[in-house]
């Protein structure tokens, strides 16, 4: 009887001490192997585009000129390569023009395709904030200089171009674009205030 007795609690003492292990957290080493196993998450790769442009960045202020260029480039491929191969030099200038913060770019092509005796085709194109460019206006007979007015319509600043045998003439947005043909404009006298662009120096597109 007295076996029975310290073999009943044996046993329970058994089952008590096994329950209570089991309860217990994992240990030290498996919570520091786990730990170590885990990736820590990277504040950079994680930045949406809607991030930076809620903290005030502007992804044309995170790109140098020769990023800005190859997407320029990317654009300009398609609109050039029927009547040149791909092959054309052209001029830009970057200029915010309708107060987004966002650097638009000008385009004078160069080249036999796309230059007269009146003028070269100027192509603008707005930038937006996901990098993409949108062609808003394609000019033919445009000359420099080229310059950003004080004015502005529809939320786009006023441009002045050179055309051949009608001097500066006065561009305006009109919601959807500026006009096709600088020669059609009417005569505009520069003002102290006007900023001309600083286009760059001949770049070729291959």
């Amino acid at each position: 009887m007295m076996i029975r007795f310290f073999s009943l609690v044996l046993l329970s003492s058994t089952i008590i001490a096994c329950s209570y292990i089991n309860n217990q957290p994992d240990s030290l080493d498996k919570s520091s192997t786990d730990q170590s196993q885990a990736t820590p998450s990277n504040p950079i790769e994680n930045t949406s585009a809607n991030d930076l442009k809620d903290s005030g960045l502007k992804d044309n202020d995170l790109k140098d000129d020769a990023t800005k260029d190859r997407e320029l480039a990317r654009y300009l491929l398609p609109t050039v390569i029927e009547h040149s191969y791909g092959k054309t030099d052209y001029l830009e200038a970057w200029r915010d023009l309708n107060g987004d913060q966002i650097k638009d770019v000008v385009v004078l092509l160069q080249g036999n395709e796309w230059c007269g005796s009146g003028g070269c085709t100027m192509l603008i194109y707005h930038a937006k904030n996901d990098h993409s460019l949108s062609l808003i206006t394609k000019t033919t007979v445009t000359n420099t200089p080229i310059y950003q007015l004080s004015t502005k319509q529809n939320g786009w600043s006023d441009l002045s171009v050179y055309s051949k045998g009608v001097g500066q003439v006065k561009f305006s947005f009109d919601g959807k674009s500026y006009p096709s043909n600088p020669s059609l404009e009417k005569p505009y006298q520069i003002q102290k205030v006007d900023q001309q662009l600083e286009l760059s120096e001949p770049i070729k597109l291959n």
